[in-house]
């Protein structure tokens, strides 16, 4: 029984992993000349990044996300990703009527020679992040992305 949940880990490391570190919405060379054409889901056994027309062909599996773009940051639906991954204590955005979460921190809008050059500072309303500090909206959350709930190994954390 140990054994499987190891081997089950592992391949959402590996997933994770291979979908934070792939070249998103890029324009698919196979289908250049069709109308939404861009490269955005990520199939999560063989890693690979299809347009919708890929899509309809690829026969690895049904186990794929769909990622999305808002204001220039890649995120994907809770309610997908939460079948795969377990999005608990990440800040949750909503987005078209669903709750969304971020691939990656979302890059610092402050300059730290005008303005907070501490990261760490807490915000009025939540708290830091645990890993790059980014300020987040709810205090019950402790990370601001996928990419740095996966940087704490589990065993690291602190109980609840």
């Amino acid at each position: 029984m140990a054994g499987r949940k190891r081997n089950r880990d592992e391949k959402e490391k590996q997933w994770v992993e291979a979908l934070l570190t792939t070249e998103l919405f890029d324009v698919c060379a196979i289908h250049e000349k069709l109308w939404k054409n861009e490269r955005k889901f990520f199939c999560l056994d063989c890693h690979g990044v299809f347009c919708k027309y890929c899509l309809e062909s690829h026969s690895c599996s049904n186990r794929h996300l769909t990622i999305y773009k808002n204001s220039h940051q890649n995120v994907v639906y809770v309610s997908e990703t939460k079948k795969y991954f377990d999005c608990s204590r990440i800040q949750t955005y909503k987005i078209n009527g669903e709750q969304s979460v971020h691939l990656n921190p979302k890059p610092s809008t402050k300059n730290p020679v005008h303005g907070d050059a501490n990261p760490l500072t807490k915000t009025k309303s939540g708290r830091p992040c645990e890993v790059c500090g980014k300020s987040m909206n709810d205090k019950h959350n402790r990370y601001c992305s996928i990419a740095c709930k996966v940087k704490i190994p589990l065993f690291s954390l602190p109980p609840i």
